[in-house]
């Protein structure tokens, strides 16, 4: 289903949580939302179909963005949320990123997000998905002009609406997706944090490290030192249990 509506009387925090251009959330969508310690608030899963991550609408709920992008404000003024976050995987974290800043939500937590779809900006980088995502972009390319203004984050988004901190991850060792993510280095409310993986689903990795829920533990304080330590038991661990197997007597 391209939405999902969760809502719980009562509820102060709203999360909406937008599928990358695949479908998916890097894992199950219950696992995902009890992993962000949302099962028990308001949620909105947003998947787009036509993998143009939204922004040519979402049918049969919306006919364009624009449409989406009303309704989901009437649904935060009338809900009273204290905390509103957007999240998203791959192309699913380039619509949590501008749907933050559009709806001025409290936070924006992303995952191995991508940063553009313009064919002029994939082309001035070398990205390699100017050829492996030839087809996805040509149906970008179709969408009027003013939606072609959002495109590009670092654009988009190079003026702070003065509320969204945004947290992006990335799995430091996936080439594609850490080049992609320093384009939004230095835009403001920005925080990037890169982590030792190389594989595209970040969020699959943090969740198998049990350091997902932290992601979602707002606002972030020492987030990385926190995280960087936590990384550093487990590989210290794993490299005690690999040299003591190394020095087990032969029975």
């Amino acid at each position: 289903m391209p939405l999902l509506e969760s809502f719980n009387k009562n509820s102060k925090k709203l999360l909406i949580a937008c599928a990358g251009l695949g479908g998916r959330l890097n894992v199950s969508i219950d696992k995902f939302l009890q992993s962000a310690c949302f099962s028990d608030q308001d949620s909105i899963i947003i998947y787009d179909p036509t993998k143009r991550a939204t922004l040519g609408g979402l049918d049969p709920y919306f006919e364009n963005f624009e449409q989406m992008v009303d309704y989901l404000q009437k649904i935060i003024a009338e809900g009273e949320y204290e905390t509103v976050v957007t999240t998203g995987t791959s192309g699913g974290g380039h619509t949590a990123l501008l749907l933050g800043h559009l709806l001025k939500a409290h936070y924006s937590v992303t995952f191995g997000p991508s940063p553009y779809f313009s064919k002029k900006k994939f082309k001035d980088l070398g990205d390699p998905g100017l050829l492996s995502m030839k087809r996805v972009l040509d149906q970008f390319e179709k969408l009027p002009d003013k939606i072609k203004l959002y495109f590009d984050l670092d654009e988009a988004l190079s003026e702070w609406n003065g509320v969204t901190q945004y947290y992006v991850h990335v799995s430091r060792f996936h080439s594609v997706d850490y080049k992609r993510s320093l384009t939004l280095s230095g835009l403001p409310g920005f925080s990037l944090y890169f982590h030792p993986y190389s594989e595209h689903a970040t969020a699959g990795k943090l969740m198998g490290d049990a350091l997902f829920p932290q992601c979602f533990e707002f606002p972030y304080k020492n987030y990385g030192k926190h995280i960087y330590l936590l990384l550093m038991g487990k590989f210290v661990s794993k490299k005690i249990k690999q040299f003591g197997r190394s020095f087990m007597p032969i029975r």
